[in-house]
């Protein structure tokens, strides 16, 4: 039996139970249903005889024993009744225990003991038996005839009597009652062998189906075993399963190979072996997971194993929730350690030079680039010391501009020749002068004692190039031998590259500076020069646009307005008569006073400045003066009509400033009017002519104008 598959035994074992099963069902179900049927039989059967007897005799006549005349009378009356099928015998009995009827005339009148079917039948209740004779039952032989005899008990119940005086005790021939039955019980057997049987087929289906998921399970299971433990030996981390006490229980091939494990007797403890120490060290991932009963990661320098390794421990816990051991996790990151390592210094690098990128960009300073530049390059560079030797434009010098790291100023007078020393050397060939050891090769530092003092041994000189032009020379020092790579070289280059290009563009600016502060002091001086050529034609106002120039910016100043805009202010007060270049001689210089039509044509004056000005983009910004400073705050100037603060403020400030010179001044048609005299007329203005607000400014300044103005003359002079 142990060597039958699982299907077959239970073939065999359910095969077996089945029919055992199935004889037993069929047992009791048929027994069951006979016992029924013959017990409704005999019930159908009294309800015959009770309600017959008991509708054709009244309750007199069954308790007198028959004889003679009587009893044929009495046999008569009872075969014309109908008292059910197959009935072989009838006795009627009486309280008295005394045969009062029977179909064999000798137990007529006989008085039999009172025995317990006849005594439960007279206390109302319907007795019935099968095949069971006594001695006081009819002849045997009755057995002989027939298979099946019933033996019924019928109590005949009156409604008016409140006992039982009769009991009809018959005899039925059940033969073809059991016939019936007897084809009922083989239904029985042949639906309940298909029941079975069907029961059979169905669950030997459930357990072929079981069993086939079952074996396929179970090769899986061998299968999946098989492929865990050949991942678990080819995975390259270290992976070991402990006890509580630190043994190492299971381990896959990468633990024995890195650990040099031998053969697993538990008593291999793992941080022996982890750590080379006899006590699991307190950052120790397992203790840690331990105390605190979750997973724990620790990443730490094992010289042990001379490795960096990532620990990761995992508690295991039974089904109470108790630490049953630990899983230990191994990783060797010593490559990523050294990959951070590089990742960060190339990080920090690049962070560097967009230190120096912002520096550049930020600041247009040299010194505060270089100072900048020189920082990065201490830190990133791991240099003690450095400085910086800057090309001078106009001879071919290094010379000294910034360092870092100096115990001395050393090296703050230095002034080198091309191809002189180590820096002019790598000026000229254009290329890095490395001296790994100073004291060996001290060249033209051995002269400097403060020099010898900064115990120098590693020099480099590198030369510092943009568009193909030497711009000066990186010099850095070091006060041990330095043991420098590939990658350091390529960061010094690049970071010398970023100080070329720092001292270039400098300058650059510096030269585009200087530039642009010659081409606008050529405009000023042009514009200044125009004035003077105004002042010139009109002799009457000479000096008159260099005074009330001055006296404007003083007023823009005191207003608070913007240099900016002061530039503008200025360049507009020297050009204010621009537009009288367009006026003809005999206007502009007649002697006497101007007609309508020649006023006409003197206002013109603002216009012809406009156009003259405006297509000058230079001097767009300047416009406002020279067009609406004859413009009243009431609205009846010239030439837009402008009024209250749609005039521009430096317009409304000359307005002013220009009235007042040209009465403070002499014309050949009158003297100069006194100071006091001028700001009654101001005041006068003040809401009609003039802005009140600047009227009030301006006459607080006055006197500090009039001096600035005197003051600014003088200098003129001297």
């Amino acid at each position: 039996m142990n060597n039958l598959s699982l299907i077959q035994r239970f073939s065999f074992i359910s095969l077996f139970a089945m029919v055992i099963f199935g004889f037993a069902f069929g047992k009791i179900l048929g027994d069951s249903m006979s016992h029924h049927i013959t017990e409704k039989s005999a019930h159908d059967t009294a309800d015959i005889v009770n309600k017959n007897v008991i509708k054709h005799f009244k309750p007199s006549e069954l308790t007198s024993v028959k004889r003679g005349n009587q009893y044929k009378k009495f046999s008569h009356k009872i075969g014309h009744l109908t008292l059910g099928p197959h009935i072989l015998q009838i006795k009627i009995w009486n309280r008295d225990m005394t045969v009062v009827w029977s179909d064999d005339k000798d137990l007529v009148g006989n008085q039999f003991p009172l025995y317990r079917d006849l005594e439960k039948a007279l206390a109302g209740e319907i007795i019935y038996e099968t095949e069971e004779f006594d001695e006081y039952s009819p002849d045997h032989n009755l057995a002989q005839e027939f298979q099946h005899l019933g033996e019924l008990y019928v109590p005949i119940t009156y409604e008016s009597q409140g006992h039982i005086d009769t009991v009809f005790e018959i005899y039925q021939n059940l033969d073809p009652l059991y016939l019936s039955i007897e084809e009922h019980k083989r239904m029985i057997w042949f639906w309940t062998a298909i029941g079975f049987g069907a029961l059979y087929v169905v669950l030997f289906g459930i357990v072929w189906n079981a069993s086939r998921r079952l074996e396929k399970q179970t090769r899986e299971i061998r299968q999946s075993k098989q492929d865990w433990e050949e991942t678990f030996n080819s995975i390259t981390d270290m992976i070991t399963v402990h006890d509580n006490d630190f043994n190492i229980i299971q381990c896959n091939g990468a633990a024995k190979e890195l650990l040099g494990l031998p053969a697993l007797n538990g008593s291999t403890k793992c941080y022996t072996y982890f750590h080379g120490s006899d006590d699991p060290p307190e950052e120790c991932a397992g203790r840690q997971c331990v105390r605190d009963r979750v997973p724990a990661t620790v990443e730490l320098l094992e010289p042990h194993l001379k490795k960096y390794i990532e620990i990761r421990a995992i508690p295991r816990k039974d089904d109470k929730d108790n630490i049953d051991g630990l899983i230990h996790v191994v990783r060797d990151i010593t490559q990523r350690k050294q990959d951070e390592k590089i990742i960060g210094t190339q990080l920090n690098r690049l962070s560097a030079l967009r230190s120096i990128d912002k520096a550049i960009i930020g600041s247009m300073d040299i010194n505060v680039t270089l100072d900048v530049f020189l920082e990065q390059v201490l830190t990133h560079l791991n240099i003690d010391a450095a400085s910086v030797l800057m090309m001078n434009k106009y001879t071919p010098l290094l010379e000294y501009v910034v360092s870092k790291g100096f115990r001395s100023g050393a090296l703050k007078y230095t002034k080198l020749k091309l191809g002189e020393s180590n820096a002019g050397r790598a000026a000229l060939d254009k290329r890095i002068v490395s001296i790994p050891d100073l004291t060996q090769h001290i060249d033209g530092f051995s002269s400097s004692q403060s020099f010898l003092d900064e115990e120098f041994i590693s020099y480099f000189a590198v030369p510092l190039i943009t568009k193909g032009r030497v711009k000066g020379v990186l010099e850095l020092f070091h006060r041990s031998i330095m043991d420098v790579d590939e990658d350091w070289m390529g960061f010094l280059e690049a970071i010398a590259d970023q100080g070329a290009i720092a001292i270039d563009n400098a300058t650059l600016f510096d030269e585009l500076q200087d530039s642009n502060n010659e081409l606008v002091l050529a405009y000023d001086n042009t514009i200044e020069g125009w004035s003077r050529a105004m002042d010139l034609r009109d002799k009457e106002t000479e000096g008159h646009t260099q005074r009330v120039s001055e006296m404007t910016l003083f007023m823009a100043r005191e207003l608070g307005l913007r240099e900016k805009e002061i530039v503008h202010i200025r360049r507009g007060a020297l050009l204010h008569d621009m537009g009288k270049m367009g006026v003809p001689d005999n206007i502009l210089l007649k002697p006497g006073p101007l007609t309508e039509d020649e006023w006409k044509i003197m206002k013109l004056h603002p216009v012809h400045a406009y156009q003259m000005l405006f297509p000058i983009e230079y001097l767009r910004h300047a416009i406002d003066i020279p067009y609406y400073h004859h413009e009243r705050w009431d609205g009846t100037g010239y030439p837009k009509g402008l009024k209250g603060e749609e005039i521009p403020i430096a317009a409304r400030i000359f307005a002013i400033v220009d009235v007042w010179d040209a009465l403070r001044s002499d014309r050949p048609y009158r003297k100069a009017w006194p100071k006091e005299k001028v700001t009654k007329h101001i005041l006068s203005q003040s809401g009609t002519h003039f802005d009140p607000a600047l009227v009030r400014v301006f006459l607080g300044a006055v006197d500090a104008m009039e001096e600035r103005v005197v003051s600014y003359s003088r200098e003129g002079i001297s």
